[in-house]
């Protein structure tokens, strides 16, 4: 379902994961449980690389990821998304809009080059 690994650059580690097949919100949520980091991280960072891939993802299965990031105690998420279409702006506001309603800081960019999602996420 996803090809996925982590990445580190200049000291920070980041998870960047792409998706290989068509995937769903109960793919998101199995993923995202089985990856979370462990341990004293209190904060998570993401590259979503969705060029070229079929995804879909709802309210419901936002709500669920980040359950479960809260339930690591993680307090504070940064994604950096390499967008698939334009959809997925509205795809990041609704990411934000859930988190903050469920008490969980998050951070989402949507980019063009994977330099400049790097970039930001090492930051």
């Amino acid at each position: 379902m996803f090809q996925s690994n982590w990445q580190e650059v200049a000291h920070r580690r980041y998870l960047y994961v792409h998706p290989i097949k068509e995937v769903r919100d109960d793919d998101w949520v199995k993923f995202f449980k089985e990856n979370l980091p462990k341990g004293d991280d209190k904060e998570f960072r993401v590259l979503l690389d969705a060029r070229n891939s079929v995804e879909e993802i709802t309210l419901e299965g936002f709500s669920q990821i980040v359950s479960e990031i809260q339930g690591r105690g993680l307090e504070r998420v940064y994604l950096a998304v390499l967008p698939a279409n334009d959809s997925y702006i509205l795809l990041a506001a609704l990411l934000d809009t859930v988190a903050r309603n469920q008490g969980l800081e998050v951070e989402v960019k949507i980019f063009d080059s994977l330099e400049g999602a790097q970039l930001w996420l090492v930051q």
